[in-house]
C-alpha cells in the first residue's frame, strides 16, 4: 500500500507542471486549471491530496463548501447602498469592480459590489465567502476590471494599438486626503489605451504609510498569478508604493513570485518629505499624531528606499513650459504658493519630488490637485508603462 500511494504522489507530480494557477488562492485554497480545461482545487501550501476535480463550476461549489464550513453562513446582511470607502475604509481584496473593505478602527470587513451596494460584513473569511458565492451564482466576473465608475460618461469608443490584457494592470493610489474617485478619469483613459485600471482605496488620512502597505500587500496578492502589475501614484500614495516594495517587506510578502512587477508613475509625490507638511505639523502638533502621513512627510529621512523597478516622475510647476522666465499670471514669486520656495505646485515642491533611480522626470504645469485630470499627461504615462524611458527626449507635458 506504501508503495501503491508513493507511485500515486509521483503522478500526480508529474501532472502538476502542466496546471497554472486560475486565480489567486483564497484562505488557503486554490484553484487551478491546465491546457484541456480540467479544473483542480487544492490547498496552496498542500498541494496533495487534491480536493477535488473536474470543470470549474463544480471546483468553485466545493471550494464554497468548504468556506461554508470554516465560516459559517456569514452574518446577516441588508443590502445597503455605500459610499465606497472614503476615509475609514482600505481595500484588501479587488477583483471585478468588488471590493473587501477593512475599516480603519473597528477592523471588520465588508464586501461590496460595483454599485457600491454592501454584500456581506463582518471578519475577512465571511466577506471572501460572500464574494465567492457571488462568483458562484454568477454575479461576480472571472477577470480582472475596472470598477463600473470607471465608464461613466464616456459614451464613446476610443481606439487602442493594444489589446485589453486581463494579465496585466495598473493599481492607481490616490493622494492624503482624497479618495479613490480622484483617479478614476485616469483610470478611465488608461482603460482606452488598453490597459486593466483598477483605483485602490485607502484610509489615507488614518494611518501611517507602513499600514497602508499592509492593505495594499493584501490587493496585490488578490491579483491573479502571473498578472504583470504597474503602479500610478499620486502624491502621498507613492510613499505608501514604496513602503510595500520596501526590500525587507517584500521578502517575506505572500505576492513575491507570483506577480511581475512592471513600472511606475508617481505624480506630484513629495519623494523628499514635504516643509508644507512640516510647517502644519510644528504650527498645530496634534496634526501629526491625528494625521500620521503628516509626521511622516515632516521626517523625509525617515521615508522608504525608492521602488525597485523602473519610475517615472512628474512635478507640477507654475512657469510656462517651455519658458525661461517665470511670467505666468504675473505673480511676483516663483512658484504657486508664496510660503513654499522655488518652483512647486502649490503643495509640494518640485525640488521635493525627485528620487534617485528615476528613469524620467517630467514637468505639468498646473497646481497639485489636477494632473489626473490632463489627458496628455494620461497618454504619456500610459506609453511610459507600455515601452519604458524613451530613448530621445520628449517635451514637457502639461497645458502651456
Amino acid at each position: 500500500m506504501a508503495g501503491m500511494s508513493i507511485l500515486l504522489a509521483l503522478a500526480l507530480n508529474l501532472e502538476s507542471p502542466g496546471f497554472q494557477a486560475l486565480r489567486a488562492p483564497v484562505q488557503g485554497f486554490e484553484l487551478i486549471q491546465n491546457s484541456s480545461g480540467l479544473v483542480r482545487l487544492i490547498e496552496t501550501d498542500h498541494p496533495e491530496p487534491i480536493l477535488t476535480e473536474g470543470d470549474e463550476r463544480t471546483c468553485q461549489a466545493e471550494l464554497l463548501r468548504r468556506l461554508e464550513k470554516r465560516f459559517g453562513g456569514g452574518r446577516l446582511n441588508w443590502e445597503v447602498p455605500t459610499a465606497g470607502g472614503l476615509q475609514f475604509w482600505s481595500d484588501v481584496r479587488v477583483e471585478g469592480g468588488w471590493r473587501i473593505q477593512k475599516h480603519v478602527f473597528s477592523g471588520h470587513h465588508r464586501l461590496i459590489d460595483q454599485d457600491n451596494v454592501r454584500r456581506a460584513w463582518g471578519s475577512r473569511g465571511s466577506c471572501d465567502l460572500g464574494m465567492e458565492r457571488s462568483r458562484l451564482n454568477g454575479e461576480l466576473p472571472n477577470e480582472i476590471s475596472v470598477p463600473s465608475e470607471v465608464h461613466i460618461g464616456t459614451g464613446r469608443e476610443v481606439e487602442s494599438d493594444i489589446d485589453s490584457n486581463p494579465s496585466e494592470c495598473v493599481l492607481l493610489l490616490h493622494g492624503l486626503g482624497r479618495t479613490r474617485r480622484s483617479m478614476l478619469q485616469l483610470a478611465e483613459w488608461l482603460e482606452a489605451d488598453g490597459y486593466q485600471a483598477l483605483p485602490i482605496a485607502y484610509a489615507s488620512t488614518r494611518g501611517s504609510a507602513t499600514q497602508h502597505a499592509l492593505n495594499l500587500e493584501s490587493v496585490l496578492s488578490s491579483l491573479r498569478p502571473g498578472t504583470r502589475v504597474h503602479f500610478v501614484t499620486h502624491s502621498f500614495g507613492a510613499i505608501v508604493l514604496r513602503a510595500t516594495l520596501a526590500p525587507q517587506r517584500m521578502q517575506s510578502a505572500p505576492w513575491t513570485g507570483r506577480l511581475e512587477l512592471g513600472r511606475a508613475v508617481l505624480i506630484a509625490a513629495p519623494n523628499q518629505g514635504s516643509v508644507f507638511a512640516r510647517g502644519l505639523t510644528e504650527r498645530v502638533p496634534a496634526l501629526g499624531s491625528v494625521v500620521p502621513a503628516l509626521r511622516e512627510l515632516s521626517q523625509p529621512a525617515q521615508l522608504p528606499p525608492p521602488p525597485p523597478l523602473e519610475f517615472a516622475l512628474v512635478a507640477g510647476q507654475r512657469k510656462q513650459l517651455g519658458k525661461l522666465e517665470n511670467t505666468a499670471f504675473g505673480l511676483p514669486w516663483d512658484g504657486w504658493n508664496p510660503w513654499l520656495a522655488g518652483e512647486d505646485d502649490g503643495l509640494v515642491r518640485v525640488a521635493e519630488t525627485h528620487l534617485p533611480g528615476c528613469s524620467e522626470s517630467w514637468a505639468w504645469r498646473g497646481i497639485h490637485s489636477l494632473p489626473m485630470q490632463d489627458q496628455q499627461l494620461a497618454g504619456r504615462i500610459a506609453r511610459f508603462l507600455r515601452h519604458g524611458s524613451s530613448a530621445s527626449p520628449m517635451d514637457p507635458v502639461g497645458p502651456r
